[in-house]
């Protein structure tokens, strides 16, 4: 089992809680829709410290690199990262971890 864990720092118009609840939104559906991910967490921050560094962390698990692959590479999943969160967000940071 891999879990990638995923931070993304908003940007200004967004980093906020209606922007917060938004892209959590978006990026659930998202993993739903991709048939690789078996298992998902989207989150916001839980205290002030949190939310000066990030908007949203996520992990995402999937069964092998080669699945993660497919997830990168998913349309759904390239859909809502190109065309939905990169116009808003200013950092993404990511790291794959085996569990």
């Amino acid at each position: 089992m891999i879990t990638r864990y995923v931070f993304i720092k908003l940007d200004d118009d967004h980093a906020n809680d209606e922007g917060r609840r938004e892209a959590a939104q978006q990026l659930r559906a998202a993993l739903a829709g991709v048939p690789q991910v078996e298992g998902w967490a989207v989150g916001v921050p839980a205290d002030p410290a949190s939310e000066g560094s990030w908007d949203l962390g996520l992990q995402v698990h999937v069964a092998d690199l080669d699945d993660l692959r497919l997830y990168l590479d998913h349309p759904v999943h390239r859909d809502v990262v190109d065309n939905w969160l990169k116009p808003r967000m200013v950092c993404i940071k990511a790291w794959n971890f085996h569990a």
